[in-house]
This record gives structure tokens, sequence and C-alpha cells, in this order.
């Protein structure tokens, strides 16, 4: 590439767009037009008339280090207007890609899909160009919430770059081919594609000739957020934002900008806040209004956290209308349903989930079909355990599906005077009857107790029609008080059933103390009447 460095020194006031002319179809379907980023001010200025190709390559240059430069367009539509009139087929393919990625840039996808299946075409799935424009195609599969069909396309794009030994171009399959496999919840094999890329990306990085670098190390930081991992979270973004600022390449920060802001809002809401804001206005300056949509996401995760409720809902509902894929929507309708529950409004927590649900299982998204359902577990109480059952079913054991174990740990504590403690606090219920009914479930284990003689139990006296009165509230009363772990508390038939997996019981019905005011006499009658006492 010694010629692009002479390019704008070269003898002759033609020459350097004639060197340009030579060089652009190689250097374009390669994929290294910002090696011209040193000297990119000075062939603005050429006059690149009659040279297609050159218009095409500095203009692709322009476009990787200004996104948004108004030359930029020009040069491509002159360039457009020449080949057609000398029917050069290649050229028009190439063209045509340059069209697409100027469209992807501003978040066009309908026209950007539009060139980039022309180049297709024009091309006849030449190798490299054309398979790379195949990898690019997969977001028409993912813009449908077809997980399955955008990574079919995008591993076809990655096996025709293999076989040609293209390792620089392979990183756009792969790309595509993390995001997607994070889509899915498949996380492992997400994590296998990010090393292979960042293989390949610490082979060409000092080449210059690619910006892939920000956007892998911004993935990186979403996988690591989503398993929980602060730290390694935090580093790989920062990372993501250096490279950018390293390579000149906004567009990149833009994206890194909005992932942190979105994924690690649970833990620095402030810098999510700032991201969004940053990101946004960033993004609307580059023209870019997929992610200025994105940017809105990020900004009502950064609200809910900092505890703006209704800040946080409104946000996300005017995501959730911008963003037409399924896939981005349903993250959206998750975030207002978290939302909802931390407001304590149950019901619209319901309704956005089931929303949410019904966009996400088309694609068979099992990370978020879990999320979602943990989600409904909470806010439908009575089905609680159903919808756990059916999150835990998704999960490969990743840590990334730890959410579904909850952060608000419970004990209940049999030694001495019996408590329950949430989160490490101590759980006050709304009566004594609720508090000991507890006590007892966690005792009878798994086998659990059946309904009818904990009733006659509790309240001997009663009627048998006030007992079940009784018993349905006392039911409302035990999850209101467990709160997020509410789903424990199930109905199977006529027994009732307390999940204890991942509870820390100490003690047993021979260590309490019967004398522990308000419910030992009454715990220890009942564990007599149920025969537990020996448990």
């Amino acid at each position: 590439m010694g010629e692009v460095q002479s390019a704008t020194t070269a003898g002759g006031s033609d020459e350097p767009a004639m060197i340009l002319e030579e060089m652009a179809v190689e250097v374009l379907t390669t994929g290294a037009p910002r090696l011209l980023a040193p000297q990119l001010d000075e062939l603005l200025d050429l006059d690149l008339q009659e040279r297609p190709f050159a218009g095409l390559l500095v203009a692709a240059a322009c476009h990787d280090v200004y996104r948004g430069h108004p030359r930029v367009i020009e040069l491509v539509e002159a360039a457009w207007e020449q080949l057609l009139e000398y029917q050069d087929k290649q050229g028009l393919g190439v063209a045509a890609n340059v069209r697409a990625n100027l469209a992807f840039a501003r978040g066009e996808l309908d026209e950007a899909l539009a060139w980039w299946r022309r180049c297709l075409d024009l091309l006849d799935g030449g190798v490299p160009l054309g398979a790379t424009v195949l990898a690019h195609l997969s977001i028409e599969a993912y813009r449908r919430g077809d997980l399955h069909g955008a990574i079919a396309r995008a591993e076809e794009a990655w096996s025709k770059l293999m076989a040609v030994g293209d390792r620089p171009a392979q990183l756009v399959p792969l790309v595509y081919l993390v995001l997607y496999d994070l889509n899915l919840g498949d996380f492992a094999r997400a994590e296998a594609e990010l090393d292979r890329a960042d293989g390949i990306w610490q082979e060409i990085a000092t080449g210059g000739v690619r910006n892939d670098g920000p956007l892998l190390s911004a993935l990186r930081g979403v996988l690591e957020a989503l398993r929980g991992h602060r730290r390694e979270s935090d580093a790989a973004f920062a990372q993501a934002l250096a490279t950018a600022d390293e390579l000149s390449a906004p567009w990149y920060a833009v994206m890194a900008r909005c992932m942190r802001g979105e994924f690690t809002a649970a833990w620095d809401p402030e810098r999510a806040l700032a991201d969004s804001y940053r990101a946004r206005e960033e993004a609307m300056a580059i023209g870019d209004r997929w992610w200025t949509s994105l940017s809105v996401l990020a900004e009502a995760s950064a609200l809910r956290e900092l505890a703006r409720f209704e800040d946080a809902i409104e946000r996300f509902g005017r995501a959730a209308e911008d963003l037409s894929n399924p896939l981005e929507r349903a993250r959206a309708l998750v975030g207002m349903g978290e939302t909802h529950l931390r407001s304590g409004d149950r019901p619209a927590a319901r309704v956005a989930f089931e929303e949410a649900l019904g966009l996400v299982e088309p694609a068979e998204a099992r990370y978020w079909i879990a999320r979602i359902c943990t989600g409904l577990a909470a806010a439908e109480r009575d089905r609680g355990q159903w919808w756990i059952a059916r999150a835990r079913s998704c999960s490969d054991g990743d840590p990334a599906y730890d959410f579904f174990r909850s952060s608000d740990s419970l004990h209940i504590t049999l030694i001495g005077r019996p408590s329950v403690q949430l989160g490490g606090q101590r759980v006050v219920f709304l009566t004594r009857h609720a508090e000991v009914s507890v006590y007892v479930l966690a005792l009878a284990r798994e086998r659990g107790v059946e309904a009818r003689v904990l009733a006659q139990a509790l309240w001997p006296v009663a009627a048998p029609a006030r007992r079940n009165h009784r018993l349905r509230t006392l039911l409302w009363q035990v999850r209101n008080g467990l709160g997020s772990q509410a789903w424990r508390v199930a109905r199977r038939e006529e027994r009732l059933v307390l999940d204890l997996s991942g509870v820390e019981i100490i003690g047993d019905a021979t260590t309490f103390d019967d004398r522990s005011p308000g419910v030992g006499p009454l715990l220890r009658d009942v564990l007599t009447e149920l025969d537990l006492t020996g448990s």
C-alpha cells in the first residue's frame, strides 16, 4: 500500500486521481479504505471527474473518518452515474456496497439491504466482497426476529471467507454471529466467536485496515455485564472507547456508549445516563436514527436505576415505539416491565412482559424468554413457580442465567426465636398466621402440606367455608411478605409447597423457642397438629 502514501505528492495534476483509480477496486473489496485517512483532507480536494472508482474510494474513506460528511453522497452519486454509463457491472457492484454502507450508517436499514442485495446480484456472489455482503444481509433475518436464519446466513458468509483465507474480512460475519448469539442466549458460543475475532483483530490492528476492534470490545462488555462480571465489563467498554478514539471512529464510540449505558446501568447509573446523552448527541450529529433510538433505551435503563420510574417508563415506551426490530423492541418492553415491578405496579408489568414474550418466543431467544418469565413470576405471584420453572428450562448453566436466582436471598431461622430474612432484612408479615405458615412449609420440605389440613390447624373452630376464605387471604399475605421471592409459594393440587432451592434454613422443629412473642405457641400447636415436631 505504499502507493497510497505517495498519491497526493505524485507528479502531474491528474496523477493522484489516476493512482487512486487504479488501486480503488482492490482497496474497496478488501475493506481497507481507511488507510487513506492520513491524507483524506487533500484527497477531498482532488478533481475526480471521470474517475468513478477513485471517487468511490475517497467517499468510502471519508465515510469511515467523517460520518455524515456531505461530500460523501456527492462523490458516490457521481461515481454511480458514470458506472451506469460505462455499464460496468463489477464497478456498480462495488458502488452498491458503498451506498449500502452509507445507508446503514444512517440507520436506513431498508435502503441498506436493498443496496446489498443489488451488490450481491451484480457481483454474482464473488469473494471476498460478495461474501462480506452476504454477512451484512443476515440483518434482514435479524430485523424480522429470525435469529436462526440470521445465524445461518452469517455462518455461510464466514465459511466462504474461511475457504479463501481472507482473515480481515472474516471479522464481519463473526461480529454478526456474536450479536445473534448474545440475543439467542448461547453465551458460550458468543464467547468462542469473540475470542476468534479478537485473534484476527490482533493480527491486523496495527495495519489500521478495519474499524471492528471497538465493536468487538463493546460486545465483550455486554457479555461480561450479562454474566455479572462488573470489573471485566467496565474494562472491555473502556477498551472499546479508547480504541474508537485511537482509530478516529466516532460511530463505534456511539455503539459502545449505547451498550455500556444499557447494560451497566445497574452498577453505575450516573455514567450510564451520561453515556446515553452523549451517544444520542453524536448519533444525531452523524444522522444515525437506529442508534439514536438505542440511546433512548440506554437512558431509560439509567433512569430506572436512579429510581426515576415515571421518566424511565416514558423512555422505555418511546424506545419500544421507535425500534422496529422485535428483539430490540422486546428489550425495551422488558425494561418497562422491570420498572413497573420496582414501582409496585404488577398489573402494568404483566402487560409489558406478555407483549415482550410474544416478540421473543418466535425467535427462540431463550435468554430473553427466561428473563421475561422471571419478571412474570414476580408479576403473577399465584403462578410464580410455574414461570420460574419455565425460566430454568431455558438455562444452560451459564452465569448470565443467574438473574432468576434473586439477589434478595431468603433465610429462615428456627434456632431460638424463628425469623424470616429477605435480602438481609427481617420480614414483617401482616399476620402471625402468615409467618407461621412459612415456617411450617419450610419444615415440610418438598412434600408440602395439605391445604385443608393446614387451614384446620390454624383455625380449628372455624367453619370449613370460612377456613377456605381465610386460606386464600393467608396465601396473599405470605406472598406479599416474601416480595421478590413470592413465586416460591405454590399450590399443587391440594397441597401447599415452598420452593426451598437456594434457601438457607437454620435449625428444625426442635430448636425454636416456643416462647417467641406472637408466633411461638401458635407454631408449636400447628406443628403438633401436622405431626411435624420431629422433622
